[in-house]
């Protein structure tokens, strides 16, 4: 007999966290849910659907929280699923016949993305371009704590492709360009740090090129007149995402922190002042 753990990272999710794990309670043989200290009662929800629930600080991104927490779950395969999404029917089908094979190791599935109330068609979220690795035995990937990390296959796990004939995952994503906005800057600072942990330098023909590339991806390749005025906000708003990081990096390598900042500042007063 297979068994599937579903894996969630929950802060103050209750908008849609009965509606998630209901779509998977047939699926899993074991619900793990890493809450960061709601106070809307999340945990309580995940708990009504059987959900054992751990407890962990908060982080900037949960791509940094989702090694560990894989670590911790107890079934053959995993699957990863944010509070905000829901598995159909289709889907949850195919994913159980996929874990009863021997013929792969690794699944990826196709997302529908929603946002400010309306299915997105284009602008960088199509079903074609919304593909992610999401269903795996947990020895048989690698998986990344960095922003937009992902999850990669190990050599030589073998990958299944689930079309949107097979089922699709249903993301509600952000009801509000004050979410959207917050949790941008919040990722910004993150990979800025990344960035310049790594060692890679801000400059502006890097710069050039990310804005090219995020304009080109997005509007031209696949279709931001699909998704209207939404498509031409998120546009705007993804070129800011790449300014943001760049901006940030250069302040964290010309000066250095907030903190820092301050101090300079008022080293700079007290020079006015001549105190």
């Amino acid at each position: 007999m297979t068994s599937i753990s579903v894996v969630m990272v929950t802060l103050n999710e209750r908008r849609l966290l009965a509606e998630s794990l209901s779509s998977v309670q047939n699926l899993a043989t074991e619900i793990l849910v890493a809450d960061l200290g709601s106070d809307d009662g999340s945990p309580e929800v995940a708990r009504r659907y059987g959900a054992r629930v751990v407890n962990l600080p908060r982080a900037d991104a949960v791509e940094m929280l989702r090694p560990t927490l894989v670590a911790q779950a107890t079934a053959e395969w995993v699957l990863l699923l944010d509070p905000d999404e829901v598995v159909d029917p289709a889907l949850s089908r195919a994913l159980d016949a996929a874990s009863y094979s021997q013929d792969f190791d690794v699944v990826e599935m196709t997302f529908h993305t929603y946002m400010m109330g309306k299915r997105l068609r284009g602008t960088g979220w199509s079903p074609n371009r919304e593909r992610h690795v999401r269903f795996f035995r947990k020895d048989r990937v690698r998986m990344s704590p960095d922003v937009h990390g992902g999850i990669c296959a190990e050599d030589p796990a073998r990958l299944l492709r689930l079309g949107e004939d097979a089922g699709v995952v249903h993301h509600f994503n952000y009801v509000s360009w004050e979410q959207f906005v917050s949790k941008m800057n919040r990722y910004t600072t993150v990979e800025a740090q990344e960035r310049d942990t790594a060692g890679v330098l801000p400059s502006l023909p890097r710069l050039a090129r990310d804005l090219a590339g995020e304009f080109v991806n997005r509007a031209v390749r696949d279709g931001i007149w699909r998704d209207g005025w939404r498509g031409l906000s998120l546009l705007v708003l993804m070129l800011t995402y790449r300014t943001l990081v760049f901006s940030k990096q250069r302040l964290l390598l010309e000066v250095g922190t907030e903190e820092q900042v301050g101090e300079n500042d008022r080293e700079r007063a007290r020079g006015i002042l001549g105190t």
